[in-house]
């Protein structure tokens, strides 16, 4: 079922190149013109806000039950098994160590209360979290910075040259985004230990843009408004985020399963990926100034990849 949802996949988006590039229009609303406007993040602010993710975490983290480390449970058919191969088992908890957990636990327990719970964490609050923490707050600092060096002809010479406006923020972010998505090569634990994980993250998020939101209303609602809506552009970067989305998931898969082959068997491809992925995401801020279309990108993203482990 998954094998032909892809193929799906495939032609739609071949179809939906096509229109991009015989429609000039189109062409058009996908890459707006340039509207990044500086946010003034100070340092403080931006260093104050990962604190609260940090502390948001670490007060999840303390909430009971404390899950048991354990290895993921396999049921292995007889007929799966030869003399001339490996243990099924052996193979499928090799293969396991490389599959982002969540997938995991949606391919082992499909009952309505995991995958609501999936949907919610993963696929939802992850995305908006982590492009305020990520593109909002962390890119949005270092894009000031770089407009501002920008505007010293001398510097701007000898450090930037012809380089595109937000490169080198885009690079920088994208990089460190991947790193953050880093896994370690080890076996991942029971199912319910997942499930346990998963609720937690959904509480540390649900703290975090709770806290935010205080701040926001406090401090400077007019500056936080603005990272994410601009009523005028706000269905064009709707349009903007769908769109760049379906040009790319593909790409995008086809670059994880090349990755897949080419790297060491003890190599994880997802960090690589997700390097292309944050650049993608980068770039949907740096074209708008607002969080928008890089939301909408994410939350798109990762909800395909939930329903894709879910037909598996």
């Amino acid at each position: 079922m998954a094998e032909l949802v892809f193929r799906a996949l495939i032609i739609a988006t071949l179809a939906w190149w096509g229109a991009i590039l015989f429609s000039a229009r189109l062409r058009k609303a996908l890459w707006p013109r340039y509207r990044f406007h500086q946010l003034a993040w100070p340092l403080r602010d931006v260093l104050f806000v990962w604190l609260i993710f940090f502390v948001s975490m670490a007060v999840s983290a303390m909430l009971p039950p404390q899950p048991k480390r354990g290895v993921l449970e396999t049921s292995v058919a007889p007929e799966r098994c030869s003399a001339t191969s490996e243990p099924q088992d052996h193979v499928e908890d090799e293969a396991s160590r490389h599959v982002h957990w969540v997938l995991l636990l949606i391919r082992g327990d499909r009952s309505l209360g995991t995958l609501a719970l999936c949907l919610v964490a993963t696929g939802i609050l992850a995305p908006i979290v982590e492009e305020i923490l990520f593109r909002g707050l962390l890119q949005g600092w270092c894009h000031t910075l770089e407009l501002q060096s920008r505007r010293n002809r001398l510097t701007a010479r000898r450090i930037w040259g012809r380089m595109p406006v937000g490169a080198i923020s885009i690079g920088v972010v994208a990089t460190l985004f991947a790193m953050a998505h880093y896994r370690l090569n080890q076996s991942p634990p029971a199912q319910e230990a997942i499930k346990t994980m998963v609720a937690r993250q959904a509480i540390a998020y649900l703290l975090f843009l709770a806290a935010v939101s205080v701040i926001a209303v406090i401090r400077n609602p007019s500056r936080w408004a603005r990272l994410f809506f601009d009523r005028r552009w706000f269905v064009r970067y709707l349009v903007f985020g769908t769109g760049l989305f379906l040009a790319s998931l593909v790409p995008l898969y086809l670059v994880q399963g090349f990755l897949k082959s080419a790297l060491p068997e003890q190599t994880p491809a997802d960090p690589f990926t997700m390097v292309f992925v944050g650049a993608i995401l980068g770039i949907l801020f740096a074209r708008t100034g607002r969080l928008t279309a890089s939301i909408i990108f994410h939350v798109l993203l990762n909800i395909t990849s939930l329903s894709l482990a879910l037909l598996l």
